[in-house]
């Protein structure tokens, strides 16, 4: 799967998902972000179990979503971190071939990030 998205619009929409996400947790998907795909678009979400955010970010989306169609899981401090960092107006890529490896490169411009992703199916369900 490869995501390619402008740095604004998916920091404000990680930002807020991270926001949801347990911090201090002993169960480690909960620190995650689920990033599915859906049509042209990126649905990112953040829970801690009793509270769920939702967020959708305009994206070009190429490849599968995925091993189980379920998406990647991303580390939420992390990512929200590295997107802060980089330079408004640039443009984020994000490559997952689940198959081949647990980690998702994130590159922009000159700069390359390796995250390792937990498995999609593991992420709780919202009723």
């Amino acid at each position: 799967m490869k995501i390619v998205v402008e740095r604004d619009r998916l920091l404000a929409a990680v930002d807020a998902a991270t926001r949801s996400t347990g911090v201090a947790t002993t169960i480690p998907i909960l620190q995650n972000l689920l990033l599915k795909p859906n049509g042209a678009a990126v649905g990112i979400t953040g829970t801690r179990l009793e509270a769920q955010l939702e967020a959708a970010v305009d994206a070009e989306v190429t490849g599968g979503a995925g091993m189980n169609g379920d998406g990647m899981t991303l580390p939420g401090t992390a990512l929200t971190d590295i997107v802060r960092g980089l330079p408004t107006g640039s443009q984020v890529m994000i490559e997952w071939d689940g198959l081949a490896s647990p980690y998702a490169t994130l590159m922009s411009g000159r700069s390359r990030y390796k995250l390792l992703t937990l498995p999609a199916a593991d992420f709780p369900e919202f009723p």
